[in-house]
């Protein structure tokens, strides 16, 4: 079909609501100008309602980057040095502490920190989905309330936490 150029249209418009075009009621620049004035408005409406959506840590770290105005990449760039700055001080940290605790209390303080793993990966874990899985539907069965069985929940997951 038969289709005007941008120009074409909004000189139409502005034709049909002054008019006269460029001599009588509105004039194409202020046509354009208002049009404009508008799309910016929306622009920024919709950018103040992705902003009331974002909660917590999100809302902060996305107004953090908006003002400091470096691009994306540079901000990526900069998070991960900042995970390895942090990887390489606890290093460090874990290796002072190796020093000063001596060889055999370092493989104590080890084994004992690989029993504690091995008892929360073998045990606590499969327990705890197991009974995260199941709750639900026998407190289905059981109470007609959905409160009573996230409370139950989450005093079991308290209970086997604590083993």
């Amino acid at each position: 079909g038969f289709t005007l150029s941008r120009r074409r249209r909004l000189a139409a418009l502005s034709r049909e609501l002054g008019g006269g075009g460029e001599r009588e009621g509105i004039t194409l620049t202020a046509l354009v100008l208002w049009y404009d004035g508008m799309v910016q408005k929306a622009i920024i409406r919709i950018r103040d309602r992705k902003l009331e959506r974002q909660s917590g840590w999100n809302k902060h770290a996305a107004a953090l980057g908006r003002s400091a105005g470096l691009p994306p990449l540079v901000r990526i760039a900069l998070a991960w040095l900042l995970a390895w700055a942090v990887f390489v001080a606890l290093a460090l940290l874990a290796v002072v502490y190796a020093r000063e605790l001596g060889p055999i209390n370092t493989q104590l303080a080890l084994g004992s920190w690989g029993i504690a793993q091995a008892q929360c990966f073998s045990l606590q874990e499969p327990i705890l989905i197991t009974v995260l899985v199941l709750l639900p539907a026998l407190l289905d069965k059981l109470a007609a309330g959905d409160l009573a069985g996230e409370l139950l929940a989450s005093g079991l997951s308290a209970a086997i936490t604590r083993l």
